[in-house]
């Protein structure tokens, strides 16, 4: 019966019938006469299409992603699952979740990153490249998706879960009341359970990275914070299982740290957001997260570039590097680090490794515009970086010259950053860039 749907639809030209369909169903058109539940019954079909990539980029033409999670409040809305249920309205409840429930994954698939397949895991981390400047949401916006994953989690429904907790990884950070942002807390954790799918656990390593700042600043209770940071680290830890995806028979397999790199992204910047809270300190050092970031940069320092992978894009790899600077240079003096991501022990200078990431991280801000989130990190780069060309042990090649002195250059014409101008300048006078970056500094300024 499906495939004759699918039959139907390509033997009627889709594009015209999906063009026809997705404007009588607009969510903005409560005229139509259609029922929500109606349309819910299109779903399944629409997301066996969907799954191609040459009819998904048709359907985000559509906004069909926005409509499926408009119509997925509002059958959640209309299931009233917020009330004791119902026995006499258990059927109506039942139809209305299990439509919210299509309409919820439909979103998800929409949405994804078209460069992969859908089933792909590394469409998951698109938290990562959200645009920091979001605001926040109003705390009404998205109460009613909390609603629906307290509803699951009860329920145990693992992949509605996972559904819901990755639509919430690209909201951002909400702004609710404190009861409601602890009820949030607590099913992020307890969908990072050791019990639950990966999928379900990656979801929710993509929520608390959205959130990541509200946790590092909010009172959480001792066992909250034990309890977070234990399924954050299990969760960083699980294995990421090679993708199966359109590449020919004879492409090379991608590398640990590129199969891994939106993850590991997801995992270091959360990582960086609660160590700038010192409440946090002794969580990040007794559970293994700093370890666990030290062996991901000597994974990353020793990536294998013979030719037998495909290894991370010098990009990513500064990308990673920008962070894993920012953490693990403020911990060198407390803390030895000797094992890798795969928790073999290996003899590590830390001296050397951080002074190879801060020149990795100096590169990749230099070829960025300094959004928000790497706007947070200079100004502890300019820190450390300080710390070691003092200390006479590091040359400063001319290419990591011209790199600090373009970033600081754009650090200096945004009022906004909150970097210790002292440290800055001494920088500055200390690999004798003062010029460069005041010239420099003007062309940012005028343009």
């Amino acid at each position: 019966m499906l495939l004759q749907v699918v039959q139907s639809l390509q033997d009627r030209d889709l594009q015209a019938t999906l063009e026809q369909g997705l404007s009588a169903t607009s969510p903005n058109d409560q005229e139509n006469g259609l029922e929500d539940v109606d349309i819910a019954l299109l779903f399944r079909p629409l997301s066996v299409l969907i799954e191609a990539v040459e009819y998904r980029q048709l359907f985000r033409d559509h906004n069909l992603h926005i409509w499926a999670l408009q119509l997925c409040r509002r059958m959640v809305q209309r299931a009233n699952i917020k009330s004791p249920l119902n026995p006499i309205a258990a059927d109506h409840q039942y139809q209305c979740l299990s439509s919210a429930r299509t309409a919820l994954h439909l979103s998800i698939v929409a949405d994804a990153d078209l460069m992969y397949s859908a089933g792909d895991c590394r469409a998951l981390w698109k938290c990562t490249r959200v645009g920091i400047n979001h605001g926040k949401r109003r705390r009404e916006d998205f109460t009613w998706l909390l609603d629906f994953i307290v509803h699951h989690r009860d329920t145990k429904d693992h992949l509605a879960v996972g559904d819901a907790l990755q639509a919430m990884s690209t909201v951002g950070e909400v702004e609710w009341p404190e009861n409601l942002m602890q009820v949030y807390y607590s099913s992020i954790c307890a969908a990072m359970g050791p019990d639950i799918p990966a999928r379900t656990r990656h979801s929710g390593m993509a929520a608390l990275h959205a959130v990541r700042r509200k946790v590092a600043s909010d009172d959480l209770t001792p066992s909250m914070m034990v309890n977070l940071s234990l399924a954050l680290f299990s969760t960083a830890a699980l294995s990421i299982d090679p993708p199966v995806d359109d590449q020919p028979s004879n492409a090379l397999p991608l590398s640990e740290s590129a199969r891994s790199l939106g993850r590991d992204l997801c995992y270091i910047q959360v990582i960086f957001a609660l160590q700038q809270a010192r409440k946090w300190d002794e969580y990040l050092v007794n559970d293994g997260h700093l370890e666990r970031c030290a062996g991901l940069a000597a994974t990353l320092e020793n990536e294998n570039r013979s030719g037998h992978t495909r290894v991370l894009s010098q990009l990513d790899a500064g990308h990673l590097a920008l962070y894993l600077a920012a953490i693990l240079a403020r911990e060198q003096h407390h803390t030895t680090f000797s094992t890798d991501a795969a928790g073999i022990s290996t003899p590590m200078n830390t001296n050397k490794l951080c002074w190879k990431l801060i020149r990795k991280a100096w590169a990749y801000a230099s070829s960025q515009r300094l959004d928000e989130g790497v706007q947070r990190v200079v100004p502890i780069l300019v820190q450390h970086t300080l710390r070691h060309v003092k200390g006479g042990q590091q040359n400063v090649s001319r290419s990591m010259e011209a790199a600090v002195s373009k970033v600081l250059a754009a650090l200096r014409s945004i009022s906004s950053v909150d970097a210790d101008d002292d440290q800055v300048n001494e920088l500055t006078e200390l690999l004798g860039l003062g010029e460069k970056v005041e010239s420099t500094t003007k062309l940012y300024i005028e343009s």
